[in-house]
């Protein structure tokens, strides 16, 4: 099997850029770090920094929100999108517990998300949304003190049909704004 590199494209590209809200404020600063989770040798899941991916490894994404001003910053929320292609949820990856998911983007629930479905004999039947329908997750990260820092965690699957990335080091994503 062949696979293409793009060595411009860095693993955290294969992510939208992270989302920070907060009541009129973008002094929190966004920063993703990608992780690799593969078994050692017990069968132990492990961490390592991701320089490379392929189809069927389990990457960690790691969100640091940090209020980078000296005022408190309310009503925090940090999104972490999931592409629609390349990227598949982990279930109960989602850390911490309380995220919402969403298969639009728009449009939050609690995790894990769930639906009614209508079965071939006409009965309705609530099930789990397949994990390659997630769109996005979401904390409410509520009031970050100055200099604090708060961190969302979720694992993710490179899809088999998704080409081998190499990372490259770009600077951390940020958004600023005002505080409260």
């Amino acid at each position: 099997m062949k696979f293409h590199h793009f060595p411009a494209l860095a693993l955290t590209a294969l992510m939208i850029p992270l989302l920070v809200q907060a009541a009129s404020t973008r002094e929190v600063e966004a920063v993703l770090e990608v992780w690799q989770v593969p078994e050692n040798a017990k069968g132990h899941p492990v961490q390592i920094k991701a320089k490379q991916a392929k189809p069927g490894d389990v990457l960690s994404y790691q969100a640091t929100y940090t209020n980078k001003t000296s005022k408190a910053v309310r009503q925090v929320v940090a999104t972490l999108p999931i592409p629609d292609k390349g990227m598949v949820y982990e279930p109960g990856s989602a850390w911490p517990a309380g995220g919402l998911g969403s298969t639009d983007g728009h449009h939050f629930e609690p995790l894990p998300l769930k639906r009614w479905v209508v079965l071939p004999d006409g009965q309705r039947e609530m099930q789990l949304v397949p994990a390659h329908e997630y769109r996005a997750l979401r904390w409410d990260l509520g009031e970050l003190a100055p200099g604090q820092s708060r961190q969302v965690t979720a694992h993710m699957r490179v899809d088999k049909a998704a080409p081998v990335v190499t990372t490259a080091e770009e600077p951390a994503t940020s958004a600023k704004g005002n505080a409260r």
